[in-house]
C-alpha cells in the first residue's frame, strides 16, 4: 500500500503542475476562447476586412496554439467569420497581457475621440466667427445699399416732378397761345415772334391737343352714353324678345364684330399717332419760340 501511494502522488503532482502550466494549451486548465478582429485600416482611413490569404494564415496560426476541440467549437459559433478569428488564451499571464492591450487600445481610442472633439470645437468656433463677421459685413452693406437706394429714389422723384412741371408749363403755354391768340397775357410774345399763318397753325395744334391728348369730347360722349344707359329701365335692358341666330347668322355677326373691332383698333392707333405728332409739333413750336423768332414751318414732320 505504501508503494502504491508513493507511485500515485508523483503522478497526481505532475497532473496538477500540467494543469497550471500555460506552455501546453491542451492540458492547461485555465484557458478561454476570445475573438480577434483581423480588420485593418485602409489607405483612405476606413476599416477594411482582411484578405482571404491573411484570414486563412491567421486562422491556421491561432488553431495551432489552441485546443482543437475548443477552437472548433468557437469557430462554429463565430458571429462574423469574414473578419473575426478565434484565439485561445492560456494561463493568467496571457489574460493579463490581453487586458493590458485592451486598456491601451481604449486609451488610444479616447485620445482619438478627444482630438476629434477638439477639432470639431475649433471648426465650430471658426465657423461661428466667420459667419458673424460675414453677417456684420452684409448688414453694413445692406445699410449702405439702402442709403444709395433712397438717394436714387429721391433723384428719380425729383426728375419726375421736374418733367411733370415742364409738361404742365408747355401745355399751359400752348393752350394759352391757342385760346387767346396774340391778345392774351402770353399772346404778346407769341404775336411778336410768329406770323399770322403760324398763329393759325398753333391754334389748330391747341384744338387737336384738346381733342386727342385730353380727349375731352370723347370723355363727354362716354359719360353721356353711360348716363343714358343708367337711366334705362331694367325691362329694356333684359334680353326678352331677342332673336336666336342660326349658324350662318352667328358667323355673319362674328364677322361684323371683328370688323368693328378692327376699326376700333385702327382708330386707337390713329389717335396714338396723332398724339405723338402733336407732341412733336408742340416741341418744335416751343423750341422755335425759345430760339428767338424761328419759324415753325422749318420743323417739317412726315408721318
Amino acid at each position: 500500500a505504501a508503494a502504491l501511494g508513493s507511485d500515485i502522488f508523483p503522478l497526481f503532482r505532475a497532473q496538477m503542475m500540467a494543469a497550471w502550466q500555460p506552455d501546453n494549451p491542451r492540458t492547461c486548465a485555465f484557458r478561454h476562447i476570445f475573438y480577434d478582429d483581423a480588420s485593418r485600416e485602409a489607405p483612405d482611413r476606413t476599416i477594411a476586412p482582411p484578405t482571404p490569404e491573411e484570414l486563412q494564415k491567421l486562422r491556421a496560426a491561432n488553431r495551432a496554439a489552441a485546443d482543437d476541440l475548443l477552437w472548433d467549437a468557437a469557430d462554429a459559433h463565430n458571429p462574423d467569420p469574414s473578419r473575426l478569428v478565434p484565439v485561445q488564451l492560456t494561463g493568467f499571464s496571457s489574460m493579463v497581457t490581453r487586458a493590458d492591450a485592451q486598456r491601451t487600445e481604449v486609451g488610444t481610442q479616447r485620445r482619438r475621440v478627444a482630438e476629434l472633439d477638439a477639432a470639431i470645437t475649433e471648426l465650430a468656433d471658426r465657423r461661428d466667427v466667420d459667419m458673424r463677421v460675414k453677417l456684420d459685413s452684409y448688414r453694413a452693406r445692406h445699410v449702405t445699399l439702402s442709403h444709395r437706394l433712397l438717394v436714387l429714389m429721391g433723384k428719380v422723384e425729383y426728375l419726375r416732378v421736374r418733367r411733370a412741371q415742364r409738361h404742365h408749363h408747355a401745355a399751359a403755354a400752348l393752350g394759352a397761345g391757342a385760346g387767346g391768340g396774340a391778345a392774351g397775357r402770353g399772346g404778346g410774345a407769341w404775336a411778336a415772334e410768329l406770323s399770322l399763318g403760324e398763329l393759325q397753325l398753333h391754334q389748330q395744334f391747341g384744338v387737336l391737343l384738346d381733342d386727342v391728348v385730353h380727349a375731352k369730347a370723347l370723355r363727354a360722349r362716354l359719360h353721356s352714353l353711360h348716363a343714358r344707359l343708367a337711366q334705362l329701365p331694367p325691362a329694356e335692358l333684359s334680353p326678352v324678345g331677342a332673336v336666336e341666330l342660326g349658324a350662318e347668322g352667328m358667323q355673319h355677326l362674328a364677322a361684323v364684330l371683328a370688323q368693328q373691332q378692327a376699326a376700333i383698333a385702327q382708330l386707337v392707333r390713329v389717335i396714338d399717332t396723332d398724339a405723338r405728332d402733336i407732341e412733336i409739333m408742340r416741341a418744335g413750336a416751343t423750341l422755335a419760340s425759345a430760339s428767338g423768332g424761328g419759324s415753325v414751318a422749318n420743323y417739317a414732320y412726315t408721318r
